[in-house]
């Protein structure tokens, strides 16, 4: 399936008895991680391992998604316990896309998971300087907060 999607012309793939609503590779990709999505929310060791297996697979085929990468920060955290390795793909998936504030909120976060608080600040500052999002603001803020309480 997904080198058949890769060698395709737009257009040329149906899904559901229509047309994609992306280009194959993006849409292929987004599809894997909904599958991979699946099993992580299993929060079990079969469930864990086939989302460390799937992502893989994502990053390894399709690495200009910033999903992917997004995805991995989850595994390298959650799963096997390094915060250093979660923000490294979490840097990458920013590099992909830089205008998506949940990423940049999310290494803020892990920076300050792992001790980087004026890291995490200035991640969060990013947030809510720039991205636009209420919720994802106030959320920022919040953190900085409980930072500067010593709480994180």
């Amino acid at each position: 399936m997904v080198a058949h999607a890769k060698q395709a012309k737009p257009g040329s793939l149906r899904w559901m008895d229509g047309p994609l609503d992306a280009e194959p590779g993006e849409f292929v990709a987004d599809k894997v991680h909904a599958y991979g999505a699946h099993y992580y929310r299993m929060e079990n060791e079969f469930g864990d391992q086939a989302f460390g297996a799937i992502v893989g697979l994502l990053n390894k085929e399709f690495p200009e998604f910033a999903v992917g990468w997004n995805d991995q920060a989850l595994y390298q955290h959650f799963i096997k316990r390094d915060t250093k390795a979660a923000i490294a793909a979490l840097e990458k998936a920013h590099a992909l896309s830089p205008d998506d504030y949940l990423i940049v909120f999310n290494i803020a976060k892990f920076a300050a998971l792992s001790g980087d608080k004026p890291k995490a600040v200035a991640w969060f500052t990013k947030v809510i300087e720039k991205s636009g999002d209420e919720d994802l603001s106030a959320n920022a803020k919040e953190e900085i907060a409980a930072l500067e309480k010593g709480e994180s």
